[in-house]
């Protein structure tokens, strides 16, 4: 017998017992101290009725490695057995001037019909007809709608089941949008981002099209038509790791706003920059704080399972893959027509890995970095909690060289679990 390496511990709050979670599984049970020692400090494992309840759980298991090989089989199935996704940019262009842009230096360009006929090609040549994701991305994808209809309407009329995913910042929605993605699209989902409210929300984007004394207001009445529209929506508010505070005020108003949309998912998301000066401080406060936060308000993100939701909101429930970027059908196509595995890092021309006229590289080495489910540290195989984590970000650990950001949160999940454990036992 041996101990599981994937799990954690934490003191309860009678100081009695320890609670344990599992990062594999997701079981969690509660052991007296005594019990803790003998089975994780001493491994006296004599206690047959305990013992059976912790192989049961995976907190112990007949071998360490059947462990290790099944999240590896678990990686290497989800590289391939979901529905591929392609992330289109339409144009690189936006109409808004967020100061924490990600593509800070990209080219501004929009997608010809030239390329988007090719574009088209190349997607017929990789991807079968049984079913496609298209994320569209930009700048502002829908700055260049004439891109997204003609890709659209090339696919659908080859016969394509197509869903999509639209990134945006809600300004450029119209009813003639929708219909459209409703009419050529088996699913359609928007992701609107919504970090200030009033005047402020005018301050952080800079519209180009839209006032300070209109620019809120027509987010607001824009995300509100795709819902009324039947159109999965998330609102994300970004913000500075320091002002916490504020996005939670964001958040409460948002959600008033929009009390009569029930299956509407509102989250908040800590911004990061690249090259970023490291604060592992910061980084802890700011992921617990917002994790607290999350289980106080019971946001919502998994709408199908209330025990999955509540995993996720704490930052808890396992994942197969680190991303969808590590799958080996999923691909970002930028506004010119060049291939990346990313869209992060679509501003990084080292990091092209094809062409839409030329096709993929399956050879060059920033394809091997995200497809490749062994190019990991094996520090991270033996953390516990990796089927968490799965290694972190592929550009945060191998194209910007920061992977401690990511072990700064994910090495403080102790008290995550504390935080679970009172919340599904809080009724009881």
């Amino acid at each position: 017998m041996e101990i599981s390496k994937y799990y954690l511990s934490v003191d309860a709050l009678d100081g009695k017992h320890k609670i344990l979670y599992s990062t594999l599984t997701t079981s969690l049970v509660k052991l007296s101290n005594e019990k803790y020692k003998s089975f994780f400090v001493e491994n006296d494992f004599s206690d047959e009725a305990t013992l059976k309840m912790l192989l049961d759980n995976g907190f112990i298991v007949e071998n360490i490695k059947y462990q290790e090989e099944l999240l590896a089989t678990i990686y290497k199935n989800e590289m391939i057995n979901r529905t591929p996704v392609v992330k289109i940019f339409s144009t690189n262009k936006c109409n808004a001037k967020c100061y924490y842009c990600f593509e800070s230096g990209i080219k501004f360009i929009d997608m010809s019909p030239k390329i988007a006929t090719q574009t088209a090609k190349f997607i017929k040549s990789f991807y079968d007809k049984n079913e496609l994701q298209i994320n569209w991305f930009g700048g502002e994808p829908l700055l260049n709608f004439d891109a997204i209809r003609q890709i659209t309407a090339d696919l659908v009329s080859d016969g394509y089941n197509l869903t999509t995913h639209v990134t945006t910042n809600g300004s450029l929605i119209t009813q003639e949008y929708i219909d459209f993605f409703i009419a050529n699209y088996r699913k359609v989902s928007f992701q609107v981002t919504i970090d200030e409210i009033g005047e402020a929300y005018y301050k952080v984007k800079q519209y180009d099209n839209l006032g300070v004394n209109e620019a809120y207001s027509t987010i607001i009445h824009n995300t509100k038509m795709l819902l009324d529209n039947g159109v999965s929506t998330r609102i994300r508010i970004n913000f500075h790791k320091k002002k916490l505070e504020r996005a939670k005020i964001v958040f409460e108003t948002l959600k008033e706003v929009f009390k009569d949309y029930e299956d509407l998912v509102i989250y908040l998301a800590p911004l990061t920059f690249d090259n970023e000066k490291r604060d592992e401080i910061e980084a802890e406060h700011t992921h617990l704080s917002l994790m607290n936060f999350y289980s106080e308000h019971d946001v919502i993100f998994d709408n199908t399972n209330k025990s999955k939701n509540l995993l996720t909101s704490l930052s808890l429930k396992p994942k197969a893959i680190p991303c969808g970027s590590c799958r080996t059908k999923n691909l970002t196509i930028t506004a010119e027509g060049l291939l990346y595995k990313c869209h992060r890092i679509a501003k990084y021309n080292h990091c092209v890995i094809g062409d839409v006229w030329n096709g993929l590289d399956i050879n060059n080495e920033y394809y091997k970095m995200f497809v490749e489910p062994y190019r990991i540290d094996k520090s991270c195989i033996d953390c516990n909690v990796y089927p968490i984590c799965r290694g972190g970000c592929k550009v945060v650990a191998n194209i910007t060289k920061e992977k401690g950001k990511t072990c700064d949160i994910y090495s403080k999940h102790h008290e995550l679990v504390l935080l679970y454990y009172q919340k599904v036992t809080a009724n009881k």
